[in-house]
């Protein structure tokens, strides 16, 4: 096979690979009872990312779009690699995350499995890349692990459907509503 063939399939193969369909097209409505996330034996991060990863997954997956048949996840993180500044001057490297999903609906079976792998490269290659590798925090790249992660897995699951929205009320006169973690307090009406 020619040379130019072997780079024309790695392109398709590329491309084949960003089509991936989202798992509900496959299992059909679900709703998500429970987020069970655990570390593959060879897994090794800078920090503890498996319990706020846990609690991101189960925040962001955990009830969506009820009414689908209740069904269980599990996320197995498989590695998290962090740019090496060598690697980076000689073929270059990045930060990312991946794992594996699995979906199981009453009694255990399988419902779909899939790999979800995050690319954090926020450096470029070469002399200046390097440079950033040697400066980047492992640790402030696992934060930012914990909050790219679970919306990439909720794509994978879900695909690009809009997350339902949910009615806000007014807080009654006189009380002051407390708004989730990250998001603005609402002062009250008067």
């Amino acid at each position: 096979m020619p040379k130019f063939a072997w780079a024309i399939a790695a392109i398709i193969c590329l491309f084949a690979a960003g089509c991936q369909t989202a798992a509900i097209e496959k299992t059909g409505p679900i709703t998500i009872q429970s987020v069970n996330v655990t570390t593959a034996s060879t897994f090794k991060a800078a920090t503890d990312i498996e319990t706020p990863m846990r609690r991101a997954l189960n925040r962001t997956l955990v009830g969506r779009d009820p009414g689908g048949k209740p069904v269980n996840v599990a996320v197995t993180l498989q590695r998290a690699t962090y740019k090496d500044p060598v690697m980076s001057i000689l073929i270059g490297s990045s930060n990312s995350i991946a794992s594996t999903v699995v979906i199981r609906g009453e009694g255990g079976t399988e419902l779909a499995e899939f790999d979800v792998v995050d690319s954090l490269d926020n450096f470029p290659q070469g002399v200046i890349g390097a440079i950033g590798a040697a400066l980047q925090k492992d640790e402030m790249l696992d934060r930012e692990f914990v909050q790219v992660h679970p919306r990439s897995v909720e794509r994978r699951i879900f695909g690009d459907k809009p997350r339902p929205v949910e009615a806000v009320l007014p807080a009654p006169a006189g009380e002051t509503q407390v708004a989730p973690a990250g998001q603005t307090q609402v002062a009250p009406v008067s």
